[in-house]
């Protein structure tokens, strides 16, 4: 959870796999283990909490597994702006929850058809999110309004991609995060073409693809790509078969992090909030790193105080906190684009800030403070 830390002693048996704590509510989370397998917590600040299976609809005949089969490690994801919202890539095609795995629904008709099957899902920044899925062979759609489309309403985009990596597995999909049309690829299988790819115009009759794998060596394989919020154009981080690399200036140049141990690195995941970055390491354990500062404003507003109280969070309409007398307000996007600044007393009112995440500022009398919010 981007405000408390998530702390877990022995939840469950088995191999442990991916895992998502609702962001609205820390106390509902998921984990999972091998094939798919999740279970939910609604006590999930507890030291033990009580993990029960939530397939439901995925699995109709109660065996305890994903009637459609899952990948050994299957990963799934969930919408940071709205913690009901869950997606699973199964070796079929994808489901969708939007009541916190109460009900599952089918997202997409059946995808594996030529065989290969779906793997990894990518979602974009807004309540009904722009959903892109990939997998083996490349095979890579686009779903629309994702959390009320149905069956059939995706896009297949993979013929827009270069010949050259058309039989490379997907293995990660990051869509940025001011901008649901540009995403950004990372490739595992073993090649010596390019494992990264940034993608833009992804929601156009017309995706171009643009390696941004620079000087990596050539044939690593990539697991993974995050992008900083700050910079979500020039700053990427990815976890390969051979220890971290990061750059700085949009995949031209790219540096081997020699601070982390050179073991295969499945994942990586940067925090907004803080600007933390967590490295996921295959027997070398968990590294945490903070991100460099890189917009002022952003770097301002990280430094101030977090003692201020906004309700409610989400707001709608308007943004309320427990100052009294008169405050200087400045509001900026996650990529520390000034977006509001005034003079207020106790209510922001936010009719022309659009749907999304935010961080608020305000000074009042000689001390700053600072939150994040989201607006619906």
């Amino acid at each position: 959870n981007n405000d408390s830390v998530f702390q877990l002693i022995d939840p469950y048996n088995g191999d442990g796999f991916y895992t998502q704590v609702n962001q609205q509510n820390p106390n509902i989370a998921y984990l999972a283990w091998q094939y798919g397998a999740i279970r939910k917590a609604t006590n999930a600040l507890v030291n033990y909490p009580t993990f029960t299976s939530c397939l439901n609809e995925m699995d109709a005949n109660a065996s305890g597994g994903i009637d459609d089969g899952g990948w050994t490690v299957n990963p799934f994801s969930m919408n940071m702006l709205d913690g009901n919202q869950l997606y699973i890539a199964t070796l079929k095609r994808v489901w969708r929850t939007v009541n916190s795995a109460t009900n599952w629904t089918p997202l997409t008709n059946i995808l594996n058809g030529d065989g290969n099957s779906p793997y990894c899902v990518g979602i974009s920044n807004a309540l009904n999110p722009t959903v892109y899925i990939g997998g083996q062979q490349l095979k890579f759609y686009r779903v629309d309004n994702a959390a009320t489309a149905v069956p059939g309403s995706e896009v297949n985009i993979r013929a827009s991609a270069p010949s050259i990596i058309k039989t490379s597995f997907i293995s990660n999909i990051v869509v940025h995060p001011n901008n649901d049309s540009i995403v950004y690829v990372s490739l595992s299988s073993l090649s010596t073409n390019p494992r990264l790819w940034k993608v833009t115009g992804a929601k156009t009759n017309n995706p171009v693809w643009t390696s941004i794998s620079g000087d990596l060596p050539s044939g690593l394989p990539v697991n993974w790509i995050e992008v900083d919020p700050s910079q979500p154009d020039k700053v990427f981080i990815v976890a390969t078969d051979y220890g971290l690399y990061t750059t700085v200036n949009g995949g031209v140049n790219w540096s081997h992090e020699m601070a982390i141990p050179d073991a295969p690195i499945p994942m990586v995941k940067v925090r907004a909030s803080d600007r933390k970055l967590f490295i996921f390491t295959h027997g070398r354990s968990v590294w945490v790193a903070d991100l460099p500062s890189i917009t002022t404003s952003v770097a301002e507003h990280l430094s101030a105080k977090s003692g201020l109280v906004i309700f409610p969070n989400p707001a709608t309409h308007n943004l309320n906190f427990n100052l009294t007398g008169s405050s200087s307000v400045e509001i900026f996007d996650q990529a520390g684009k000034l977006l509001l600044r005034k003079q207020v007393e106790n209510v922001v009112d936010l009719e022309n800030i659009p749907t999304g995440v935010y961080f608020i500022k305000l000074e009042n009398n000689g001390t700053a403070y600072r939150k994040r919010f989201v607006k619906f």
